[in-house]
């Protein structure tokens, strides 16, 4: 690879950590398709201050004919160095940005992360089988070394750009964080491809300048999605039954945050981790069983929604039987009951739906009953922002301390810097 190709990849990497702070690897092929790793706990930094990283980094310049780069931002499963990616299953090694929710129906290997079941399949069923069964969001890239050969597909919850240069061929989530590290680096784009979800991207390790690309079968959706023409994706921040529980075993008697009526407004859209359902010995306002749940963001506020029996028989069509995960739905706040003593809240809901999140134009998940949290203004131009206008501007939320929103109008005048 050429000096600024490299400068480039560890730009991209530095870049990348913004999506995911918890953990980096790379791994590198060589001209004979031998394939070397690194992977840690941790943002970038942390690897480029480490000496494997030096002996890696040249490689990069002096051995490597791929190389390819993953920032995690943990979903399932600890944020450990084992559990970062990539991950090394016989002659494969895979890299996976999204969250799956059959992950444990894929392979009978006991494994903590989503992305790891994926490789196990890859190798014991072939990727076309596995592909075709993946229930949740993807980009996937993986190298066979037997076939010496890069693929890359994602589906339409996952985006993916790569672009054309003269002597490489890049490729990242975001096309403008891609456009942006290479321009610093003077690398010129012939043509910047945006991936279509279900095709696979092919590199051969002797013809690396020819990309080969073919339709896969995706996993049909469900009966719900069929008769709504609604996309059904629970959401990447869903955490597996052990977080939760721990989160729950954790808590105090009292919620570690006070609330007041007023942090609720009313009708706004909250997830919910549902429980229970319980039938109703008398009706209320014609629905005759209650949904008992707890919010995502702070599980000690209790949730409860009132549905017919029909709501919930359509609910039911969406939940896939291979399904471990913790049910995670969204519904209308009725009503806020708060215990002024303890903080505590319960909030009263209808309108249950299965999750159908919005993205901003960084194809970022973005939730109304985060937004409710922030300060509702364009961190650049200070104006008022909508939750509704965020799917043409950026939002970004750790906390109400710490969150970024960017307008429409800022976001169309290029003041976005990933």
């Amino acid at each position: 690879m050429f000096t600024s190709h490299q400068r480039a990849f560890e730009g991209l990497l530095w870049a990348d950590a913004l999506r995911g702070p918890d953990s980096t690897g790379v791994f590198g092929v060589n001209r004979y398709g031998n394939v070397d790793y690194l992977k840690t706990r941790g943002a970038t930094d942390e690897m480029f201050r480490s000496k494997e990283w030096n002996s890696f980094k040249d490689d990069i310049y002096s051995q490597f004919h791929m190389v390819v780069g993953h920032n995690r931002k943990a979903t399932r499963g600890a944020t450990t160095d084992e559990n970062a990616h990539p991950f090394v299953e016989d002659k494969t090694i895979l890299v996976h940005n999204g969250t799956l929710f059959n992950h444990s129906s894929l392979t009978d290997k006991k494994v903590e992360v989503d992305s790891h079941a994926i490789l196990h399949s890859i190798v014991e069923r072939g990727f076309e089988k596995t592909i075709e069964e993946l229930d949740g969001a993807f980009t996937l890239v993986w190298y066979d070394s037997e076939g010496k050969q890069m693929h890359i597909i994602r589906n339409e919850q996952r985006p993916l750009h790569i672009a054309n240069t003269n002597g490489a061929w890049f490729f990242a989530s975001e096309d403008k964080m891609l456009k942006w590290i290479l321009d610093r680096e003077e690398i010129k784009i012939a043509d910047m491809t945006n991936c279509k979800p279900g095709t696979l991207y092919t590199f051969n390790l002797d013809k690396k300048d020819t990309m080969w690309y073919r339709p896969l079968t995706l996993r049909k959706p469900t009966v719900y999605q069929q008769q709504t023409n609604a996309v059904y994706v629970p959401p990447t921040r869903t955490e597996t039954k052990g977080e939760q529980q721990e989160k729950k075993d954790d808590a105090p008697a009292e919620s570690k945050t006070k609330y007041a009526n007023s942090d609720f407004p009313l009708g706004t859209k909250v997830l919910v981790c549902g429980t229970e359902i319980k039938k109703l010995d008398k009706p209320r306002d014609g629905k005759d069983n209650v949904f008992l749940g707890h919010w995502f963001h702070d599980m000690s506020v209790v949730v409860r929604c009132f549905c017919t029996t029909e709501e919930l028989e359509a609910l039911d069509k969406t939940l896939s039987p291979d399904d471990d995960s913790m049910p995670m739905f969204q519904c209308d706040i009725q009503l806020v009951i708060t215990n002024s003593t303890k903080g505590s809240v319960a909030l009263h809901c209808q309108n249950l739906t299965a999750v159908i999140p919005m993205y901003d134009m960084e194809a970022r998940e973005i939730y109304q009953d985060e937004f409710i949290f922030s300060d509702q203004t364009c961190s650049y131009c200070g104006g008022q922002v909508t939750f509704e206008s965020l799917q043409k501007g950026i939002f970004k939320f750790e906390s109400a301390d710490d969150h970024e929103i960017m307008c429409e109008h800022c976001y169309d005048k290029g003041l976005y810097l990933p």
